[in-house]
Order: C-alpha cells, then sequence, then structure tokens
C-alpha cells in the first residue's frame, strides 16, 4: 500500500513520474502477492491490499497516460514558428510560390 501511495504522489510531477514508472509495477506486484497470500490464510489485512493494488494500477495508468500527453506535447503539438521582424512567422519554406511556370517545348513538326 504504501509504494501504491508514493507512486500516486509522484505522478504529479514530471520528475516524480520516472520514480512512479518504477514503483507502480512493485506496488502492483507486492498487492497481488500480498492477496495471494491472504487468500492462503497466511496474512490478514485484505483491505490494505487491495488498496495498494489499486493504487499501484491508478498510478500505472495515470503515469503512462501523463508520459503519452508529454511525448506528444514534445514531437508532435509543438509550434516552433518563431516571428522576425519582416512579420513573417516560421522557418517553413513554401515550394508554391517558389516553383516557375516552365515554358512549353516548341511543337516539332516533321520534316517532308
Amino acid at each position: 500500500m504504501v509504494l501504491g501511495i508514493i507512486s500516486v504522489f509522484l505522478v504529479t510531477t514530471v520528475y516524480g513520474m520516472v520514480v512512479a514508472i518504477l514503483t507502480s509495477p512493485f506496488a502492483i506486484g507486492l498487492g497481488l502477492s500480498a492477496r495471494r497470500r491472504i487468500k492462503r490464510g497466511q496474512a490478514y489485512g485484505s483491505g490494505q491490499a487491495t488498496a495498494g493494488l489499486v493504487l499501484g494500477i491508478v498510478s500505472f495508468v495515470v503515469c503512462a497516460a501523463v508520459a503519452t500527453l508529454i511525448v506528444l506535447a514534445i514531437t508532435v503539438w509543438s509550434d516552433d514558428r518563431e516571428s522576425d521582424d519582416s512579420g513573417e512567422t516560421g522557418h517553413t519554406y513554401n515550394a508554391q510560390a517558389a516553383a516557375t511556370a516552365v515554358p512549353a517545348a516548341p511543337a516539332v513538326t516533321p520534316a517532308r
């Protein structure tokens, strides 16, 4: 249960998310292990085992979602356009404006 609580808390920060990626699977594994021991009658505290398992799963899912959003924000959704003094934005190249019309080749008539 403690690892589950720590994982849920650490997901709230970017640096803590790295640690939460590591602690969440341990919380899930320890929660499952504790539930098995409780079913065999070797231990008590099924509520705590369930809480650790649930918190481990929740923190892992939230961590995966946040990591996906961060990767998408950095790669896909980043807007690297910058404005300069001329009023134009971005560092893009407009190939359509640079293309010039190519004159048609003169028609060749067959020799007689």
